[in-house]
């Protein structure tokens, strides 16, 4: 909402609670001021649609393939998503904090994994890497079950168009 709106709206509720007649208000005018607001945020122009999307960055991490090397395949392809004005999630950061604290190194694989599961859930759509992973099958058939689209190669991800 922009601020000139704000502001009318403001001042017509101002204008309301300074009545020294408010407990006696009738009914009418509040509900015609209710109108006057309704009629405001009505024509308020309406905020452009933010194209971005969060993508989750799915692929093997220790499955497939010597993990760092995977996890340079992510942070390769979140530079992509980038560069097409997107937000990517990359989990196999989270190998970083797994070998880093000591809660980290405690966690099992389910916590991990329900800790992608969430992190999934709040993406728009997912990148699903090459690669055999059973962890990365599961956030698929959940990101397909959610009805998010998944994207096989990071060329088929749109780019967001500028302005």
């Amino acid at each position: 909402m922009n601020n000139d709106l704000v502001r009318q709206i403001t001042t017509l509720i101002i204008e309301l609670v300074q009545r020294k007649d408010l407990d006696t208000l009738p009914l009418l005018e509040v509900i015609a001021l209710a109108e006057k607001i309704i009629k405001l945020v009505q024509k308020a122009p309406k905020e452009p649609k933010d194209e971005r999307q969060r993508i989750y960055v799915g692929g093997p991490l220790t499955t497939s393939g010597l993990m760092w090397h995977n996890i340079r395949n992510a942070l390769i392809a979140a530079d992509i998503i980038m560069e097409k004005g997107h937000i990517p999630f990359v989990p196999h950061l989270s190998a970083l904090w797994a070998m880093s604290t000591r809660k980290g190194a405690q966690r099992s694989e389910p916590e991990w994994m329900r800790w992608c599961f969430d992190w999934l859930d709040s993406c728009d759509s997912m990148l699903r890497l090459p690669g055999i992973s059973s962890g990365t099958d599961l956030e698929q058939a959940r990101a397909e079950g959610d009805n998010k689209q998944v994207f096989f190669d990071s060329k088929s991800i749109p780019t967001v168009k500028k302005g």
